[in-house]
């Protein structure tokens, strides 16, 4: 069954997995390398020549070997924040290495819990292509949303659960897509979005939620500054999920993770323009637990 995680079309399968479609080239490698480099920083110690040469060469990693323990620190220091990761399936569900046209990653389903799935898709960072980008490319990137380097990142889709909403659908969803994200121009126009997003009403156990999400990013935010100086995430997004019936909600029914990682490459310095995203929501998000 065909599903949309926020701007993202999945194929979901069963009640617990996304199967997400795999580019056949450099990009889609890239993609299963991070996913397998995360699970190798996690499941080994890190040690000299550890990280598998395929994967580095796959993100571009040119680092000595003090540089790939830093590596394998951010790794871990992430894993909380990457959905579960199955590895790669082809159409008749049988693992294997080389990828096909119809390959597809298999991951966990971080909505699979919620009755009524709220999701927000944030892309985020100043830029979403790579450096060694073509001309062309950069300018069709800039064009799309020139205000992606003001705020450091966009809004690609959402989807609300708002019932008693007069543009809800028949099953009370109001779905908002990438070309919504691109007409917010204004700084208040991108707060009231999320404000759309969140809905807190007064000292509910909705508005205990997000002062607990902010405070989520927020730890991806340190960890980020304290151990990334040799990765950048270009065009990767931050999925937000939670639960939208109120009748059952607690402050603890939400997800954070990142996703989208074909354009994940090393880079001296780590990515000052992911940072200034996440700076942007969590100063955005801060206003709406105040209000």
């Amino acid at each position: 069954m065909k599903d949309q995680v926020g701007g993202h079309p999945m194929w979901k399968h069963g009640s617990n997995y996304l199967l997400k479609p795999l580019k056949c080239d450099d990009r889609g490698m890239r993609e299963v390398a991070f996913y397998e480099m995360i699970q190798e920083a996690v499941n080994y110690v890190c040690q000299k020549n550890h990280s598998s040469p395929s994967k580095t060469y796959y993100l571009n990693v040119r680092v000595a070997t003090q540089g790939m323990d830093r590596v394998s620190h951010l790794l871990r220091a992430l894993k909380p924040f990457i959905p579960e990761y199955f590895g790669v399936v082809e159409h008749h569900g049988n693992l294997f290495h080389r990828f096909a046209s119809d390959s597809k990653i298999v991951l966990a389903d971080i909505t699979a819990m919620y009755t009524q799935k709220c999701v927000l898709d944030l892309k985020i960072g100043r830029q979403t292509f790579e450096p060694n980008a073509s001309i062309e490319k950069k300018e069709s990137q800039r064009k799309k949303y020139p205000e992606q380097h003001e705020f450091g990142f966009r809004i690609v889709g959402m989807r609300v659960y708002d019932p008693s909403h007069e543009e809800s659908d028949q099953c009370g969803y109001r779905t908002f897509d990438k070309r919504f994200g691109r007409r917010l121009k204004k700084r208040e126009e991108v707060g009231g979005a999320l404000s759309t997003f969140f809905n807190v009403r007064g000292c509910d156990p909705r508005k205990e939620m997000v002062g607990k999400i902010l405070d989520r990013i927020k730890t991806l935010r340190q960890l980020l500054e304290e151990y990334n100086k040799e990765m950048a995430f270009y065009a990767s997004s931050i999925l937000i999920a939670f639960e939208g019936d109120g009748r059952i909600l607690s402050p603890d029914m939400f997800s954070i993770k990142l996703i989208d990682f074909a354009h994940v490459r090393y880079q001296a310095g780590g990515d000052p323009g992911f940072n200034h995203g996440l700076d942007t929501i969590i100063a955005l998000i801060e206003g709406l637990v105040r209000e």
